[in-house]
């Protein structure tokens, strides 16, 4: 009887312990105003798991195809929200966030097929489209700055450990260990740019679904207004610009708005949504070390022109020859500080 009364609490308690954890108030994001997502719980936390059972009994019991979709989208917010927090602490890592990140996906999904089939079933679902798609907007960006600024903390102890490795003497007992933590920092720092990277190819695949049930003017002054709102974000966050940077998407975005009053959609969307992405590239280098930095020739430097990590490793391990000291935990004090701990 006492587990059958227990069960009952559990079905009247956890659906308001999720309705209090995902309301918030109106504020700015990067790309449009939405609601400000207060994480409540978050992956690691004692009784996260009450999240999920909430999120399941709501869902079930929302018949309304529209306000299922909202209401995986809702979730879907609340999961970028918990992403962002767990990252921005510096001991955390992002394996810590993978069961946050599938539910993130799986939400998304949910939401995305009900607005193909309402759509497919003759049903005008561009308005709710449209406020879907503003939603998912702003999550990816949440999920983006906290993946970009992981990195950018993986980069800083990754080279804090170069440094370290290279002032010891060769056969120094520190070595063996400060390699280990240097792999596991390079590992993260990739894995996180893999993450940004996958998180861009899988927006693309989702908004094609919003922006197709918009319709295609909709969704061409959509990209105009993100590229005027990512630009204004910039500014009031102090993002430094190249010379000559703000010059060239005017143009960008004067062009789309010609072709969007000439009903000529399709490139009004085009030339946004590349006025957009030069302002992202800024951005990004502007979350990651204060300074504007295009990821592609970074990548090229890191790929081509720098050392290679197993280089390192192998010289390192080849200069130690045969010193026998067991593996253990990095010794106190040489984690970099404010560095993600990625100890052994």
């Amino acid at each position: 009887m006492k587990k059958f009364l227990f069960a009952g609490v559990l079905l009247a308690v956890v659906p308001f312990i999720s309705f209090a954890q995902t309301a918030g108030t109106p504020t700015t994001s990067t790309t449009t105003a939405v609601a400000t997502v207060d994480p409540g719980l978050v992956p690691g936390d004692l009784l996260y798991f009450l999240d999920g059972w909430g999120e399941a009994i709501r869902t079930f019991f929302t018949f309304n195809k529209e306000d299922r979709a909202r209401l995986n989208l809702e979730y879907a917010r609340e999961r970028a929200a918990e992403i962002k927090k767990v990252l921005s602490d510096p001991a955390r890592k992002l394996e810590d966030i993978a069961g946050a990140k599938e539910n993130f996906d799986k939400h998304i999904a949910d939401a995305a097929q009900t607005i193909k089939e309402e759509k497919d079933a003759g049903v005008d679902v561009s308005g709710l489209a449209k406020e879907l798609d503003d939603e998912l907007d702003a999550s990816h960006e949440d999920i983006k700055d906290a993946l970009v600024a992981h990195e950018g903390r993986a980069s800083t102890a990754e080279a804090e450990l170069r440094a370290k490795i290279d002032a010891l003497p060769a056969g120094d007992p520190q070595i063996e260990s400060l390699v280990r933590a240097l792999d596991a920092i390079t590992k993260e720092k990739e894995d996180a740019q893999g993450e940004t990277i996958n998180l861009e190819d899988k927006s693309l695949d989702q908004q094609a679904v919003f922006e197709d049930a918009m319709g295609p003017e909709i969704s061409a002054k959509k990209h105009i207004e993100q590229v005027l709102r990512l630009r204004e974000w910039i500014g009031e966050q102090g993002g430094k610009w190249p010379a000559g940077f703000a010059t060239s998407t005017d143009q960008l975005l004067k062009q789309a708005e010609e072709a969007l009053k000439l009903g000529n959609f399709e490139e009004a969307k085009k030339l946004s949504e590349e006025a957009k992405h030069s302002v992202e590239k800024i951005r990004e280098g502007n979350n990651r070390d204060g300074a504007p930095e295009n990821r592609d020739i970074r990548e090229g430097n890191n790929r081509d022109g720098a050392p290679e990590n197993r280089d390192i490793r192998e010289g390192n391990k080849e200069v130690q020859g045969d010193n026998q000291y067991e593996d253990g935990p990095v010794q106190d004090g040489v984690a970099p500080l404010g560095a993600p701990d990625y100890r052994d």
